[in-house]
């Protein structure tokens, strides 16, 4: 072999990891498009995302201050209840001292009588 058939071979070589080197740069920035466009679309839906969440706070914090205004009506309306019960209950204490007076009285005038 001769000193140009080796150069020549060499240079095939050169050439063709050269071809192989563009066709994987071709690839990679193939895959770096690909890939920025996955992020632009993953930072757009984070984006929707986080105001989703936002809106979602804000829907609880007002179904929260519902809910406080609720369990105070709520409150009250159970202390007022109490408060009845209570005034019942001693009304009818009342009238069953009045009917068991009333009945003594009836007894008496029975045996009066």
């Amino acid at each position: 072999m001769c000193r140009a058939d080796f150069e020549n071979e060499g240079l095939a070589q050169l050439e063709d990891r050269l071809a192989r080197l563009e066709s994987i740069t071709h690839a990679e920035e193939a895959n770096i498009v690909r890939l920025q466009t996955q992020k632009t679309t993953q930072e757009k839906e984070l984006e929707a995302s986080e105001g989703d969440i936002l809106k979602q706070k804000e829907e609880l914090k007002s179904s929260q201050q519902v809910l406080d205004d609720k369990t105070k009506i709520v409150d009250a309306a159970k202390k007022t209840a109490l408060k009845v019960s209570k005034v019942l209950d001693q009304a009818l204490k009342e009238i069953a001292t009045w009917v068991s007076g009333e009945e003594l009285l009836m007894d008496m005038n029975s045996e009066l009588f």
